[in-house]
């Protein structure tokens, strides 16, 4: 858990760190230099898409946990670490001890980032286990879902 928590406490400091008004929220544009300054490097063109959805979705600007739904896109193959990494800011927030409700991430994933439906949301609850969601476990379904 160490390097999970050392990498969550990373981003949340990045995310501050470019954070100019002290909102608790990013541009388009200063998206792009955080994911750089964590060693992540999106192309010019998903720089420009993410952007344009800051733009028409987010108001302009984007708060930590849109951020972490940005993040989770640009990661590559093998970004378990990083997942968890995502997880555990939220469990850090909520003290759950390694587990998310599923009414919150239901909650989350129709209101953040990438919007899901609530089908959608619904069918990704019930793949992470249901009401409690335990977060290692809700990753591994995420990756093995990912490689089909």
């Amino acid at each position: 858990m160490g390097d999970e928590t050392s990498a969550a406490l990373e981003w949340k400091e990045a995310f501050a760190l470019c954070d100019s008004k002290g909102d608790g929220k990013i541009s388009g544009k200063e998206l792009g230099k955080v994911m750089r300054s964590l060693g992540k490097n999106p192309t010019e063109k998903e720089l420009q898409d993410f952007t344009k959805e800051v733009e028409s979705k987010h108001g302009g600007s984007v708060d930590f946990t849109t951020f972490l739904s940005f993040m989770t896109r640009e990661m590559e193959s093998g970004g378990e670490d990083e997942l968890r990494a995502a997880f555990s800011v939220l469990d850090a927030s909520f003290g759950t001890g390694g587990t998310l409700s599923g009414r919150y991430l239901k909650h989350i994933m129709q209101t953040q980032g990438e919007k899901l439906t609530k089908e959608e949301a619904e069918a990704m609850v019930k793949a992470g286990g249901g009401e409690s969601i335990d977060y290692d476990e809700f990753v591994n379904v995420l990756l093995t879902a990912g490689t089909k």
